[in-house]
């Protein structure tokens, strides 16, 4: 059963008791769903912890504790690309030449 985690919930890993923000979220193609979970408090070398760990194992602790600067959110929206080329990019407009 999924929990819903959202990207900026602050979740607890329920088999190794791992508390953190969750950084990115991942679903991939058949099913699975993990997320990245970061640590708000430095590590005692300085490292900032960090882990991927299956949604369905993760409890939410609290809802949008972090979200994304007014200009990350602004950027989240301009972008709005799928990645891949366009139908108006210069590389796939080029006309085919019959023989």
């Amino acid at each position: 059963m999924s929990n819903l985690v959202s990207v900026g919930d602050e979740v607890k890993d329920q088999v190794t008791g791992f508390k953190g923000i969750v950084t990115t979220r991942s679903e991939y193609l058949y099913g699975c769903v993990r997320c990245l979970v970061v640590q708000q408090k430095l590590a005692s070398d300085g490292k900032q912890l960090e882990g991927y760990y299956d949604e369905a194992q993760l409890i939410v602790l609290t809802k949008g504790k972090l979200k994304p600067t007014k200009e990350a959110a602004q950027k989240i929206e301009e972008k709005k690309s799928t990645g891949g080329p366009s139908r108006n990019d210069s590389a796939i407009n080029i006309k085919s030449e019959k023989r």
